[in-house]
């Protein structure tokens, strides 16, 4: 008995196998898992059209001095550090002016990085997604 068995336990493998398709995938599991990858690849072009609109919007509320609506723009550890913001003082209307003219160094799905030159230097800031928001994040 225990030497049939044990010719029997090859075939029954293969068997096994051919009945669940050795683990391949049906053309319509294949298809659904192509499409969901390529309805989740990340669009650079447009993160970066949607996130210009935000960049154009924070400079221009800094330049207003719209404290409140800046700090509402911005993520909550810069919103920490910025609380207690001036934009009444010539280097805000500085500030303003650099991040409108920004340029892009390097885009992740979640996150942008800008470049820009303010006075003499040049500063980095990043464009962050909080919670499903596009946020400007530290310099």
């Amino acid at each position: 008995m225990i030497k049939s068995v044990r010719y029997l336990l090859p075939i029954l493998v293969v068997l096994s196998l051919l009945l669940i398709g050795c683990g391949s995938k049906s053309p319509g599991s294949t298809l659904t898992s192509s499409t969901t990858a390529s309805q989740n690849k990340f669009d650079e072009k447009a993160a970066i059209a949607e996130i210009k609109i935000i960049v154009k919007s924070i400079s221009e509320d800094i330049s207003s001095g719209s404290t409140e609506k800046v700090l509402a723009q911005l993520e909550a550890s810069a919103r920490l550090q910025m609380s207690d913001l001036d934009l009444a003082s010539p280097e805000a209307k500085q500030l303003a002016t650099a991040i409108a003219s920004a340029k892009v160094t390097q885009t992740f799905p979640n996150m942008v990085f800008y470049e820009s030159a303010l006075g003499s230097e040049t500063i980095t800031f990043y464009i962050i997604k909080e919670d499903g928001v596009w946020k400007l994040g530290g310099f």
